[in-house]
C-alpha cells in the first residue's frame, strides 16, 4: 500500500496534513485531512482526480498512472480561489449599495417628517 503526505496552510497560515493510501492490488483509496477520512473509494486502477475542501480552497488529489506504476499530485484550484474571490467582490458591492439606499430612504424619511411636522405650524 502507498502512501503519501502534503503539508498546506491555508489563508490563517493553519497547518493541515493531507494523507493518502492507495492499495496497488485491490485499488482501495483512503484520503485523509489531519487525520479524518475525507474520501474513501474502491477499485481505483486507473487516473482519477479526488477533489475536496479546505476551509473555503478547493484541493485535487490527482492520480496518474505511469507505465505500471501510479503517481500523485495535490494541486490547489486557483480558479475556484479566483471565482470565490469574485463573487465576494460582488457581495460586498451589493451590501455598500444597499447600505447607501437605506441612508438615503432614512434621510428622506426625517426630511418629509420636518417639512409635515413644520407646515402644521
Amino acid at each position: 500500500m502507498k502512501q503519501r503526505n502534503w503539508y498546506y496552510y491555508d489563508a490563517n497560515r493553519l497547518k493541515h496534513i493531507i494523507g493518502l493510501m492507495h492499495g496497488q492490488e485491490s485499488g482501495h483509496v483512503l484520503v485523509h485531512v489531519n487525520s479524518k477520512i475525507t474520501i474513501i473509494d474502491f477499485n481505483v486502477l486507473e487516473p482519477k482526480t479526488f477533489t475536496f475542501y479546505i476551509n473555503k480552497e478547493l484541493i485535487q488529489i490527482i492520480i496518474h498512472k505511469e507505465e505500471q506504476e501510479f503517481k500523485y499530485e495535490l494541486k490547489i484550484d486557483e480558479k475556484a480561489k479566483e471565482a470565490l474571490d469574485n463573487t465576494k467582490v460582488k457581495d460586498s458591492s451589493k451590501d455598500r449599495n444597499q447600505t447607501i439606499a437605506f441612508v438615503i430612504v432614512f434621510i428622506l424619511l426625517i426630511c418629509l417628517a420636518i417639512y409635515w411636522i413644520g407646515g402644521e405650524r
